[in-house]
């Protein structure tokens, strides 16, 4: 979770540095697992999202800053990282075979010699 405070922590120096004022950031964690879900009916690994919402909705319109509780509950993974790792790996290689690509060009540099 530290890697989401580092980006909030730049987006916010950035913010000041140019003038503008800051409310504070909502850090998605996971976000490819509830790519494509409603969140009219939230369930499963969208309920994190959902509830940090809720918890912002109100609060840069009335002056005030996004609370730390929605902060954390955007930022909550909704599975193990190495679980969340295993399945984008996953998914990367059906899409591959699905193009016609060959395993070894998922990690292949082709600029790395030039």
């Amino acid at each position: 979770m530290a890697g989401h405070r580092t980006a909030l922590r730049v987006t916010r120096h950035f913010a000041e540095a140019v003038g503008c004022g800051w409310s504070g950031g909502l850090p998605l964690g996971g976000g490819g697992a509830i790519a494509g879900r409603s969140l009219d009916d939230p369930s499963g690994p969208a309920l994190h999202v959902a509830k940090s919402l809720e918890l912002t909705a109100l609060a840069p319109s009335k002056g005030k800053v996004i609370p730390d509780e929605a902060i954390e509950a955007m930022a909550k993974a909704p599975f193990p990282d190495l679980l969340y790792r295993l399945l984008g790996d996953l998914g990367w290689r059906v899409q591959a075979y699905q193009h016609g690509l060959p395993q070894r060009a998922l990690v292949s540099r082709p600029l790395e010699d030039q």
